[in-house]
């Protein structure tokens, strides 16, 4: 392992080291907050959907019509 890191000279004090340190750390953030994006919009649209049909079917209260 010391000869592959004194070979490729891997140090944090190398800038090509450090910024793939920060990139990599800051991919995890970017695919969870894409995520969560994600989940909030379906969600949105899914309580759009509830809404517009308790809006057009008639005597849908949620427990005494049938589907």
């Amino acid at each position: 392992m010391k000869d592959f890191m004194s070979y490729y000279d891997v140090t944090l004090l190398n800038p090509a080291v450090l910024i793939g340190i920060f990139l990599g750390a800051m991919t995890v953030f970017y695919f969870a907050a894409m995520t969560m994006s994600a989940v909030g919009r379906a969600a949105n649209d899914m309580v759009l959907e509830v809404r517009r049909q308790f809006k057009e079917i008639p005597g849908n209260n949620g427990w005494n019509s049938n589907p």
